[in-house]
């Protein structure tokens, strides 16, 4: 068996929990992998194309897509409803089968009334907290900063922003404010976070 390599400085190692999640892995952003709306704004009198702030924080870190699809409707009691697909089988971590759609959630007396509240339809709804499948790893002393794909807004959801010791922590999971009040679905491979160490 082989000794498994460190991870460098500035660099974060992803670990699926189910070799199924490859399919769509987390990849790295660079200055040669924009995303397609960006490299579709012309480029003549056009500010967004030549921003250094806008590009560098295009290029920074890693992107995260969803790893299978999650459904969220409101219940009619100020709560949210929330449902996933799984890959089948399961996996078995442990001897036990793990889903890849887990989530569990905050309720709304976590924060009680704060900045994020205000900007929520149903303000008393809980925050779910989607479970990724993925095994986060950084270089001692680097942690992993996490916000929303900001250029990829949504009316229904943004993702709370945190920072995790992931170079001792290994899990980070993805905690949604929710915003609107309909029915609406986080499909396969959407953009959800950003992750920068």
């Amino acid at each position: 068996m082989s000794k498994k390599n460190k991870v460098k400085p500035g660099e974060i190692r992803f670990t699926p929990t189910d070799n199924r999640l490859m399919e769509s892995a987390p990849f790295a952003n660079n200055l040669t992998n924009m995303p397609n709306w960006f490299k579709s704004v012309g480029k003549e009198g056009r500010a967004l194309r030549r921003c250094a702030g806008t590009i560098d924080l295009l290029a920074a870190g890693v992107t995260l897509p969803m790893w299978t699809n999650y459904r969220f409707r409101p219940d009619n009691n100020g709560a949210w409803e929330t449902g996933s697909d799984d890959l089948y089988p399961s996996a078995v971590t442990g001897g036990v089968p793990t889903s890849v759609g887990q989530a569990t959630g905050f309720n709304y007396e976590s924060t009680g009334e704060c900045p994020m509240t205000s900007v929520r339809k149903i303000e008393t709804g809980q925050y779910p907290k989607l479970i990724n499948p993925w095994r986060i790893e950084t270089a001692p002393g680097w942690s992993t900063l996490m916000i929303p794909c900001y250029w990829e807004p949504s009316e229904d959801y943004t993702v709370v922003p945190a920072i995790v010791h992931t170079d001792f922590y290994h899990s980070m999971n993805v905690v949604l404010n929710l915003t609107g009040d309909r029915a609406f679905m986080l499909k396969y491979g959407t953009p959800v976070a950003q992750l920068i160490p």
